[in-house]
C-alpha cells in the first residue's frame, strides 16, 4: 500500500510524497511533521500532526491536514486551508486566514488568542488562523474558529465557543455545543446560537439572529437587526428592540421594559408584569393587570385595547388607574372604569382629535360604551354613539345616540335625550328634562318644572308639581293635571259660595290649589263612568248625571230640598 507521488508548484520546485509503515498513510509536501500519525494524510507546506503521549498509541489516528501552515491535533480531525488548525477528536477546520492588513484596510480588527506557534498572536489585531479546537468542533470559513466541544463556526471570522489556553493545553469546555453562522458572528457560551453578520450570543443557552444582534443574558432570544436581549429569559423580536429587565418578551422596535414584562411592537414600553403590544404601546406600571394592546395604547393599571386607547390618570400619567378597561381606538379610562368604543372615555375629556385633554372630577367606576361616549362622574353609565354623562352627575345614566345626563341620578334614554337635573328621567327621542325629580316619556317634550311629568309627545311643562298625559300640551300651571291631546289649562278660580233668590250657599273646597283639564275651549270632552259622589254640605266629590237627574225629578214634583 505504499504511495509515491510528486508534483510541481508554480516555482517549479519538486514536492515529495511519502508513505509510512502504516497502511493508508500519505504525507506529501514540504516540511511535513507527522510524529507517528496512523492512517492519516498530510499534504502541503509546513503541515503538522503533533506528537501525543498516550499509552498504546504511536500517534494521532485518521487525521487529515491539507494546506499551508496547518495543524491536525486530534483523532479523526480534518483541516483544510492556510493557517488553519484543529484540536481534539473529530474536529473540522476548513478555510484560512486572510492576508495581513486586509481587515485594517476595511477599518476592522480582531483581538486574537494565543495557541501554538504561528497560529494566534496576542499582539496582532488584524490576523488570526482558522481553528477547530474541541471534540467534534467544526470551523468553516476564513479566520473562523470553533473553540469548544461540539462548537460549529461557519463564516469569515466566525467564533463558536470560548475555550482558553492553559499552558500548552487547550480547555475547550466553555461554549460547548455553540453555533456561530455568519461573518464575524460569535457564540461564546454553552448552547448558544448566533446567526447573522456580527451577531453575538454570550448568555448561557441564548440565541441571537439578525444583523449585529446581541443576546447577553441566559435563555434570552434576540431576533432582528440590532436588537438586544440583555435580561434572563427575555424575548426580543424586531429591529432595534431592547430590554434591561428579566423575563421580558419584546417584539418590535426600541423597548425599555421591566421584570416579567411582554412588549410587542415599535417603541413599546412595558413595566414589570405588564403587557404592551403595538407601535408605541405602553404598560406603565408594575401590575399583572397592566395591559396595553394597540398602536399608541397606554395602560397605567388596567387593560387598554385598541389604537391610542388609554388607561390613565392625568394628561401625562404617572399615577395608577386601577383595574380599568379601555377597548377601542383612542379610548381613555381612569380608575376602575370601562370604556368600549372608538374615542370612548371615562374620567378624561378628549379633544376633537381624540387626544386626552383634561382629567375630570369623576369617572370612578364609570362605564362608557359606544363611539365618542363619555362618563365624567362616578358610578355612571353612558351607552351609545356620543352618549355622555357629564361631571357632577354621579350615578347618572345616558343611553342612546347623543344622549346626555348632567346631574346626579339623572336618566336619559333615547336619541338626543337630555336629563340635566337631579333624579330627572328623560325617555324617548329628543326629550329634555331640566327640573329636579321630573320626567318625560315620549317624543320631543320639554319638562323644566320640578316634580313634574309628561307622558306623550311634543309637550311642554314649565309648571312645578304638574302632570301631563297627552300630546301637544303646554302646561304652565303649578300642581295642575292636563289630560288629552291638545288640552289646555288655566289657573283654578275659587268658588266659595253661590246666591240663588237671595239665598247664599257656602261650598266646600272653596280654596283650590290648581285644576284638572281634559280638553280645550271648543274641544271639550265628557267625563264618563264617574261614580256617584257623596252629597252633603262638606262633600267635595264629583256628582254624576244620575244624581242630578234625581234632584231634577224631585224639583218637578214640587219637593223642596
Amino acid at each position: 500500500n505504499a504511495i509515491g507521488l510528486s508534483s510541481v508548484h508554480a516555482d517549479t520546485s519538486v514536492v515529495n510524497c511519502n508513505t509510512t509503515d502504516h497502511d493508508s498513510d500519505l504525507f506529501c509536501g514540504n516540511n511535513i511533521n507527522t510524529n507517528g500519525a496512523v492512517n492519516s494524510v498530510a499534504i502541503g507546506n509546513s503541515v503538522l500532526i503533533p506528537k501525543i503521549s498516550v499509552p498504546g498509541k504511536t500517534g494521532i489516528e485518521q487525521a487529515v491536514a491539507i494546506g499551508s501552515n496547518v495543524q491536525a491535533t486530534g483523532d479523526n480531525s480534518l483541516v483544510i486551508g492556510n493557517e488553519a488548525i484543529t484540536g481534539k477528536s473529530g474536529s473540522i477546520a476548513i478555510g484560512g486566514d486572510d492576508a495581513a492588513g486586509t481587515y485594517n484596510a476595511n477599518g476592522k480588527g480582531y483581538i486574537l488568542r494565543a495557541f501554538g506557534s504561528n497560529f494566534f498572536d496576542n499582539n496582532i489585531t488584524d490576523y488570526r488562523a482558522n481553528a477547530a479546537i474541541g471534540n467534534g468542533a467544526v470551523s468553516l470559513g476564513s479566520n473562523s474558529q470553533a473553540l469548544a466541544d461540539g462548537a460549529v463556526s461557519i463564516g469569515a471570522a466566525a467564533t463558536a465557543g470560548a475555550g482558553t489556553q492553559r499552558g500548552n493545553e487547550w480547555d475547550s469546555s466553555s461554549g460547548k455545543q455553540s453555533i456561530a453562522l455568519g461573518a464575524e458572528s460569535s457564540a461564546l457560551n454553552d448552547n448558544t446560537i448566533a446567526l447573522g453578520y456580527r451577531t453575538t450570543s454570550t448568555g448561557n443557552s441564548s440565541t441571537a439572529i439578525g444583523n449585529s444582534t446581541v443576546a447577553t443574558a441566559n435563555n434570552a432570544l434576540a431576533l432582528g437587526s440590532h436588537s438586544h436581549a440583555d435580561a434572563d429569559g427575555a424575548v426580543i423580536i424586531g429591529s432595534d428592540a431592547k430590554n434591561t429587565r428579566d423575563t421580558l418578551t419584546a417584539v418590535g422596535l426600541p423597548a425599555d421594559n421591566g421584570v416579567n414584562a411582554i412588549g410587542i411592537g415599535s417603541s413599546v414600553r412595558s413595566a414589570a408584569n405588564g403587557i404592551a403590544i403595538g407601535r408605541g404601546a405602553e404598560a406603565k406600571i408594575s401590575e399583572a393587570t397592566t395591559i396595553a394592546i394597540g398602536n399608541g395604547a397606554v395602560s397605567a393599571g388596567g387593560i387598554a385595547l385598541g389604537q391610542d386607547s388609554a388607561v390613565v390618570k392625568g394628561n401625562n400619567p404617572s399615577g395608577t388607574a386601577s383595574a380599568s378597561v379601555s377597548i377601542g381606538r383612542q379610548t381613555t379610562v381612569a380608575d376602575y372604569g370601562v370604556a368600549l368604543g372608538s374615542r370612548a372615555s371615562v374620567g378624561m375629556t378628549l379633544t376633537a382629535d381624540g387626544i386626552p385633554e383634561r382629567l375630570t372630577s369623576g369617572g370612578l367606576y364609570g362605564t362608557a360604551v359606544g363611539i365618542n361616549s363619555g362618563v365624567y362622574s362616578n358610578s355612571a353609565l353612558a351607552v351609545g354613539h356620543n352618549a355622555k354623562v357629564s361631571e357632577n352627575a354621579d350615578a347618572a345614566l345616558a343611553v342612546g345616540y347623543n344622549s346626555l345626563s348632567s346631574a346626579q341620578n339623572a336618566i336619559a334614554i333615547g336619541n338626543t335625550t337630555k336629563a340635566s337635573a337631579e333624579n330627572a328621567i328623560s325617555i324617548g327621542t329628543g326629550n329634555t328634562v331640566s327640573g329636579d325629580n321630573s320626567g318625560a316619556i315620549g317624543d320631543p317634550s320639554t319638562v323644566s318644572g320640578m316634580n313634574s311629568y309628561s307622558l306623550g309627545n311634543n309637550n311642554t311643562v314649565s309648571a312645578n308639581n304638574a302632570f301631563v298625559l297627552g300630546n301637544s300640551v303646554n302646561n304652565a300651571v303649578d300642581s295642575s293635571v292636563v289630560l288629552g291631546d291638545g288640552s289646555t289649562v288655566m289657573a283654578a278660580v275659587a268658588t266659595p259660595e253661590y246666591t240663588v233668590n237671595g239665598t247664599t250657599h257656602k261650598f266646600a273646597g272653596s280654596l283650590p290649589v290648581s285644576t284638572v283639564s281634559i280638553g280645550d275651549s271648543g274641544k271639550e270632552r265628557t267625563l264618563t263612568n264617574v261614580a256617584a259622589g257623596r252629597v252633603s254640605a262638606a262633600s267635595t266629590d264629583a256628582i254624576n248625571g244620575s244624581q242630578l237627574f234625581a234632584v231634577a225629578s224631585e224639583v218637578e214634583k214640587g219637593n223642596q230640598f
